[in-house]
């Protein structure tokens, strides 16, 4: 992952795309303490997912610059365990002036433990 930096030099985040979302790349980043977001394959349990939170207006909270987002545990078949997921959505103008949440991708999450 990053094994070519110095050991005083981490990155403060890992930010991958659907191939580094796997089991092997999360539990890397996990063995070594290493923050990362991942973007998983949009496999249908992600799609069902993504759809119940848009659903769930309790669950999105504001995030700043006209962001909001949701979090839930996700797991996939072929992953050891559940993980943080989360979808961020950007605040749109309708017609009439009013703000809409417009769901954005989904993406993968660990913290430091």
């Amino acid at each position: 992952m990053n094994d070519g930096l110095p050991a005083h030099c981490p990155p403060r985040l890992i930010r991958g795309d659907v191939s580094y979302g796997s089991e092997e790349g999360m539990t890397e980043a996990e063995a070594r303490r290493q923050l990362y977001l991942f973007k998983p394959r949009q496999t249908t349990k992600v799609q069902k997912q993504l759809r119940e939170l848009e659903r769930d207006g309790q669950a999105w909270t504001d995030a700043g610059d006209g962001w909001q987002g949701a979090e839930r545990e996700l797991k996939l078949m072929g992953w050891s365990r559940a993980r943080r997921s989360g979808a961020p959505a950007t605040a749109i103008v309708t017609r009439r002036g009013n703000f809409t949440s417009q769901p954005q991708e989904q993406f993968g999450r660990a913290q430091r433990g």
